[in-house]
């Protein structure tokens, strides 16, 4: 369900389909807030892993980083093959590299400033970087936005909302939010439960 199929659902069950107790916006900051907790019930959730290859051309070392970007994992010259280091330290950058605008080669080390990639050595050609990172979704804001996660579970934002709206009926208020938690737990154990490394047994039949 996109957001106006979310709050639509919201109002028929709060039977206020004219928005008089309850305005558009309101349920829209309802369902946002849901779905900031459900991305906050585990930090495993696998919609919101990102990759995304980036080319950095000389004479500039740097990339600005997809909007969606809230923390870069890993970086991978994909142009010579190999995996890259993080600069960690500020001073890193001017201990290793005083002269930094003249000093070139295979790229072997990155940091991040701002929005913005940059690796070292500079590059003498086009490089491709692939990065994985942790997504960070925007807020619903047009009608035809969708939540991030499956849409299996979005009904938990219905109920998540109509729980919010109903605070001062703590009967209904709660259970809102027990379908809410019983939603939420579905998605974790259907996303999460495999997410383990597993390995095959290996039986010993030396003896």
């Amino acid at each position: 369900m996109n957001l106006g199929a979310i709050r639509s659902r919201c109002k028929t069950r709060f039977r206020d389909l004219s928005g008089v107790l309850v305005t558009d916006a309101t349920w829209n900051a309802h369902i946002n807030e849901g779905i900031r907790e459900m991305i906050a019930a585990s930090p495993h959730w696998p919609f919101l892993e990102g990759t995304a290859n980036l080319v950095i051309t000389p004479p500039s070392n740097s990339v600005n980083l997809p909007t969606d970007v809230w923390k870069v994992l890993a970086v991978h010259n994909l142009t010579d093959e190999y995996a890259m280091d993080e600069m960690t330290g500020r001073r890193s950058r001017f201990d290793q590299y005083p002269s930094v605008s003249v000093i070139q080669g295979y790229p072997e080390e990155y940091r991040l400033l701002g929005r913005q990639l940059q690796v070292l050595p500079f590059p003498t050609v086009a490089t491709t970087v692939t990065i994985e990172y942790s997504v960070s979704p925007a807020d619903l804001a047009a009608d035809g936005d969708l939540p991030v996660f499956p849409a299996q579970y979005h009904q938990a934002l219905v109920y998540y909302a109509l729980a919010c709206a109903m605070e001062d009926d703590e009967k209904r208020a709660d259970h809102y939010n027990r379908r809410y938690v019983a939603t939420l737990e579905k998605m974790r154990a259907d996303l999460l439960s495999a997410r383990g490394d597993s390995y095959p047994s290996i039986n010993d039949n030396f003896f």
